[in-house]
């Protein structure tokens, strides 16, 4: 660490870390965002025009990456129940363990694998799923950087996230 001229983190927590280390010269730079992308998300899909009932929540990450996603979907139902939930999966088992757990609680399950990021035109994609979503719920307890929270806020939807979540710290 003491040979690089300047470090970059990703996690304002991490500079006084990494000079403990011995950096000389430490910054903090933010997750890019693709702002352009997410103001053509906003034009397609406005908050006055996002579905009102049953509510639709995002809930992220997948379940299979053991990061507090099923304490994210019973804060979903707790504060909308009977809510519509969104959240992606890593494969079909996946999709249907997913539902499954999302419609005993009484919810309406939205649950696919996970689909490409973004689409130019009028492709299904994560972002335009995302963008009917009225709010996210994100209680990731692992250290993680926050690429749900950024697409949340880049889109202006309101998102419960974890203190553990870099940039909802």
């Amino acid at each position: 660490i003491r040979s690089v001229k300047h470090l970059f983190v990703f996690d304002r927590r991490a500079r006084n870390y990494f000079r403990e280390l011995g950096a000389r010269s430490v910054s903090y730079l933010p997750l890019p965002a693709p702002v352009l992308v997410y103001e053509a998300m906003r034009k397609e899909c406005p908050p006055e025009e996002r579905p009102r009932a049953p509510v639709r929540i995002a809930v992220g990450p997948a379940l299979s990456a053991g990061r507090g996603t099923y304490i994210s979907i019973l804060a979903a139902n707790k504060i909308a129940p009977g809510c519509r939930i969104l959240v992606g999966a890593k494969d079909s088992a996946e999709v249907g363990i997913t539902s499954r757990l999302i419609a005993e609680l009484g919810c309406i399950p939205e649950c696919d694998m996970w689909l490409e990021w973004y689409v130019m035109g009028k492709g299904d994609c994560w972002l335009r799923r995302l963008a009917k979503c009225s709010l996210a719920v994100n209680l990731d307890n692992r250290t993680c950087y926050g690429r749900f929270l950024v697409d949340c806020a880049g889109m202006g939807i309101p998102c419960v996230g974890s203190g553990e979540i870099a940039l909802a710290a």
